[in-house]
């Protein structure tokens, strides 16, 4: 579940896939990592816009992402 208000004093604590994506996709200051994120069930990223000022992935990694490109 994520957490947080989005402001660089509370970021948005993300640790699922889905709430990263909700969480770039809202106008916030900042995004934080708290686990790493593996989009191995996701065929393609289409349409991604990032509204958050600061995306800190906190040693964490997201992998097996797959972006169109049309």
């Amino acid at each position: 579940m994520m957490t947080g208000a989005g402001t660089t004093e509370d970021p948005y604590i993300v640790d699922t896939i889905e709430d990263f994506r909700t969480a770039i996709a809202k106008v916030c200051d900042y995004v934080k990592l708290d686990a790493d994120l593996d989009c191995s069930d996701l065929d393609y990223w289409n349409g991604i816009t990032t509204w958050a000022k600061t995306i800190d992935l906190c040693g964490h990694t997201i992998k097996n992402v797959n972006i169109n490109s049309s």
